[in-house]
């Protein structure tokens, strides 16, 4: 059975590197035959050199699309460059379209993300062959390995050696003044941080989805919360007792004190059962949104990157921007208040379903004969504590505070719109960011939009600035693989842990 490799092939080498006869294919000599395919976003750029003018580029694409041209219009499907060791073929598959799965992930509005979905499609269809992308460019690399796409770099011995020409050295000039101009300029420099606070190149992270009680499941649930508490139907005697307080002490004996046993009232029992219904309820939703509530609990899938301004003047106006590539999203990690109200609420802490309504059953209570001398002794008190000027110190404080704004330190980076959902992408921005100081840490946390056992894509980071030439981009590769966990026994756990709360 023949060996084939199939080499999808970037503009690059048709326009940058030698004949294609005079490269070294030895490399890949484990193949019986090497198969050299231009899609049509190559032919395309050809095309578009071929007619760019007169100079170095323009000839060869010209003398590309000629070789092109042979391909298409000769016998065969294909033109031999080497006979041998491998045998190596140029082939031209316009036909081939860019792979739809992965479009969320490329920008196919780029020629080189179409390149790359041109080599997922064929792979895709084809599965079993060896294809990869050949390319000299980092940007189609750093392209294909976020979706998993091989590829076979350029050697750079293959390229072609500058010539010399005086558009050539204009052009050297030009380029040394660009230079010279981005001396005075930021330069930015961009690396992925993992949760463990360590540089990588590629993320790779464990999340736990917890799955939903089924139907039946939380029905078999609620009936073993009204078993171990049926609504009650004895809410005690039913008439009004009194006895001498004997047993409350010598004080309450002094004051001919006595006790009243108040039965439930009416009102009591249809509260203490309209209550009962809404605990049956706030349970049966506690239980249905368990998972969600387990998942809220769940560490987060944080991230980072970290960038420093290199270069030889501060940035102005500066635009850092995150980016999810992928079935998941990204927001930004909590606030410190939002984290103050976590510690505060405890939305962390124990999961417990709410405590029962006890049924009324009437209560004893003592009368004593000048209660009512002092029935408004607590209103009395509420009112002196406020006119001795504690509570009124601070009511009118807060009035006559002025609401001044508080000036923002064109220093620091503040988000340019904090999204409070998970989004695809969002921004923070800053007035100036100094040269060479600490470097600035820019955090995200993923959330999963999707049920899969394992999630690939790739998050970015872009910095803009009002004085530098260029964007900076990092774009790193990410790999989610999650566990799900059933949550029935935890939610049969708390239904045998409910209680009445103790008696106040």
């Amino acid at each position: 059975m023949t060996k084939i490799l199939h080499l999808f092939s970037d503009t690059n080498l048709l326009i940058q590197c030698r004949p294609l006869e005079e490269l070294d294919w030895g490399q890949w000599n484990e193949f019986d035959e090497v198969h050299v395919i231009v899609s049509r976003p190559v032919q395309k750029e050809i095309d578009k050199h071929k007619n760019s003018g007169g100079d170095r580029l323009a000839k060869r694409g010209r003398k590309a699309a000629s070789l092109l041209r042979e391909v298409i219009a000769g016998s065969a499907d294909h033109k031999v460059i080497r006979e041998a060791s491998p045998r190596v073929m140029l082939l031209v598959r316009t036909e081939i379209k860019p792979s739809e799965s992965v479009a969320g992930t490329l920008n196919y509005a780029e020629a080189d993300d179409q390149l790359v979905g041109i080599v997922h499609s064929f792979a895709s269809e084809n599965p079993g062959c060896d294809a990869r992308l050949l390319t000299h460019d980092t940007g189609p690399m750093a392209s294909a390995t976020a979706v998993n796409v091989p590829v076979a770099v350029i050697p750079d011995n293959w390229l072609l050696p500058p010539e010399q020409s005086e558009a050539d050295k204009r052009i050297r000039s030009l380029e040394a003044e660009v230079s010279r101009l981005k001396e005075a300029e930021p330069a930015f420099d961009i690396t992925c941080i993992n949760k463990e606070g360590e540089e990588c190149e590629k993320l790779h992270l464990e999340a736990t989805r917890f799955e939903t009680i089924s139907v039946g499941e939380l029905a078999g649930l609620v009936a073993r919360l009204k078993e171990r508490f049926a609504l009650a139907n004895d809410f005690g005697p039913r008439q009004r007792q009194e006895r001498m307080a004997g047993n409350q002490g010598l004080f309450a004996l002094a004051l001919n004190a006595k006790e009243v046993f108040v039965p439930a009232t009416d009102k009591e029992i249809e509260e203490y059962r309209a209550k009962h219904a809404q605990w049956l309820t706030a349970c049966e939703d506690a239980l249905c949104n368990l998972h969600a509530t387990l998942q809220n609990a769940e560490r987060p899938l944080v991230f980072g990157f970290r960038a420093s301004n290199d270069g030889t003047r501060p940035a102005a106006d500066v635009l850092v921007t995150l980016t999810a590539h992928g079935p998941f999203a990204i927001m930004p990690p909590p606030s410190r208040s939002d984290k103050d109200g976590e510690e505060k609420t405890g939305a962390a802490a124990e999961i417990e379903l709410p405590s029962p309504p006890r049924p009324p059953k009437g209560k004893w209570r003592i009368e004593q004969p000048f209660d009512h001398l002092f029935g408004n002794a607590e209103l009395l008190r509420n009112i002196a504590a406020y006119t001795s000027g504690g509570k009124r110190g601070d009511f009118f404080g807060d009035l006559l505070r002025p609401n001044m704004p508080r000036l923002r330190d064109p220093n620091e980076f503040y988000y340019a719109d904090r999204p409070d959902s998970p989004v695809s992408e969002f921004s923070l921005k800053c007035k100036q960011w100094r040269h060479h100081v600490t470097p600035e840490g820019f955090a995200a946390v993923i959330v999963l939009t999707g049920d899969a056992p394992q999630t690939k894509g790739a998050v970015g980071c872009r910095i803009h600035a009002a004085n530098a030439s260029d964007p900076t981009t990092k774009v790193v590769p990410v790999q989610i693989d999650v566990k799900h966990v059933k949550v029935f026994a935890r939610a049969q756990t708390l239904v045998e842990r409910v209680a009445y709360s103790p008696v106040s």
